[in-house]
């Protein structure tokens, strides 16, 4: 979701040599239909349960918290202006920490001593480990599989059984995506598809954009989808609900995930 995106936006964009902007922007569409669609979901199901509103929260809620707590917004803002004018992700995110730095002491409540700054830096490095190791084995199944000649191999298996058929070529596209995504982070998965599978879209003339975010959405949708479902299970987890159940709940709920992929190609202004 624009403007804040995980680390495959600038992968994308770096892979098909746009600037980060345009990502953002032909994901922004998409996105919000998504969460629209996942809103209408939970409100029915909301309804259909007798679930009572919380009279706590709503406008008078939200106007509050921003009475109180605007300020925090203030990195959040240098960010998105900074990316807006053409800076480098680097420097908007740098930037935007520093205005994080600045905004901290305004209130007490949100102060933070050297002891948190170094906490917040070691959870950061924590966090970022995983994402990092796991782009460098994607990186090395990249170059092996190049070496071999087998990604060239995917990519011609699909339109030789597409038989230059679109429609053909997108289903064995997301059944390839799909498998080949179960289980990996979302820049390892991005990072592998974009090799393997996104020349086979390319080749039959769909715009690079269209078909990047095309392979994107359908290399992370086995978070959501059994028998994978690591998000699913994750939130089971949190939730202590069934685990089998929870997949199959947000594969419900997550349906429109299969359907806005689509939209790419046979909408490309869509994107």
């Amino acid at each position: 979701m624009p403007p804040v995106m995980g680390a495959a936006a600038f992968l994308m964009a770096e892979m098909i040599g746009i600037p980060y902007a345009e990502v953002a922007l032909a994901a922004l569409v998409p996105a919000l239909l998504y969460i629209f669609a996942l809103m209408i979901a939970v409100r029915l199901e909301a309804g259909r349960l007798n679930l009572a509103r919380d009279t706590g929260a709503g406008l008078q809620l939200l106007l509050t918290t921003l009475k109180t707590k605007s300020y925090l917004l203030l990195p959040l803002v240098v960010l998105i202006g900074l990316m807006v004018s053409g800076k480098s992700p680097t420097q908007a995110a740098v930037m935007g920490i520093l205005a994080g730095l600045a905004v901290c002491p305004w209130k007490k409540e949100t102060r933070i001593n050297m002891f948190d700054l170094i906490s917040a830096c070691k959870e950061t490095l924590t966090s970022t480990l995983p994402i990092v190791a796991a782009v460098a084995a994607a990186g090395v199944i990249i170059g092996v599989l190049n070496l071999t000649g087998m990604g060239l191999m995917l990519s011609g298996l699909i339109i030789e059984l597409g038989d230059g058929n679109l429609w053909a070529v997108l289903l064995l596209t997301a059944l390839a995506s799909f498998v080949l995504g179960m289980g990996l982070p979302t820049s390892a998965a991005y990072l592998l598809l974009a090799v393997l599978v996104a020349p086979a879209m390319t080749q039959l003339g769909m715009e690079a954009l269209s078909a990047h975010m095309f392979i994107f959405y359908f290399g992370l949708v086995s978070a959501i989808t059994p028998p994978v479902a690591l998000a699913a299970y994750a939130a089971a987890t949190i939730s202590g609900a069934d685990a089998n159940e929870t997949a199959v709940e947000s594969m419900r709920l997550g349906f429109v995930k299969l359907l806005v992929p689509f939209l790419f190609v046979t909408m490309p202004g869509f994107c």
